[in-house]
């Protein structure tokens, strides 16, 4: 046992991750089950010891309390692209919500129709009120400007993903807060 706590030990004294330690032990008892098979060793001295336990990084998650302090922080551009990513049930991401455009909108029936990259399937979604009342209003301005989509940057075009994460980050920032943005 000695022997094993001495591997591990130098291990992590050189950062080692713990799931690395555990391959090389697994590879060393596998060295030594194969010398007993060969009689070089009457046995293997390691064989009832367990793996270490993995720690697993804990998923960093925000609040609906973190999100109300960061809103107010995040330029007019990505406050819009939050309400219609709330309204519609969107991913906030590059493929989804902004890649959103107005001719998804059903201004009749009231009902936005998404397509889902990640699952490759439609939605028909029916925002509220509320948010179609804005977004009519937004369209209309769009479309005497000819924009297509329906959430862009400040300077009216399309948003990229290192737009998106200064901008969510420098909100993060003056908010004080780690909510993570999705990619």
């Amino acid at each position: 046992r000695l022997d094993l706590e001495t591997v591990r030990e130098n291990c992590r004294s050189v950062g080692v991750s713990t799931n690395t330690i555990n391959g090389y032990v697994g590879r060393l008892k596998a060295a030594i089950n194969w010398c007993v098979e060969e009689q070089l060793v009457p046995e293997n001295p390691w064989h009832k010891f367990r793996s270490l336990k993995v720690e697993k990084k804990q998923k960093k998650k925000g609040t609906l309390a973190d999100f109300a302090k960061i809103y107010p922080m995040l330029p007019e551009w990505l406050q819009w692209a939050a309400k219609t990513a709330v309204a519609l049930c969107l991913r906030p991401g590059i493929t989804e919500l902004f890649a959103l455009e107005w001719s998804a909108f059903n201004w009749r029936h009231n009902t936005v129709t998404i397509f889902m990259p990640k699952v490759k399937e439609t939605k028909i979604v029916y925002p509220p009120a509320s948010y179609m009342h804005e977004a009519k209003m937004r369209y209309e301005r769009d479309l005497a400007h000819g924009y297509t989509l329906v959430c862009r940057d400040r300077r009216n075009r399309p948003v990229n993903h290192s737009l998106y994460s200064a901008a969510w980050a420098n909100a993060r920032k003056k908010a004080g807060v780690s909510m993570p943005m999705y990619h």
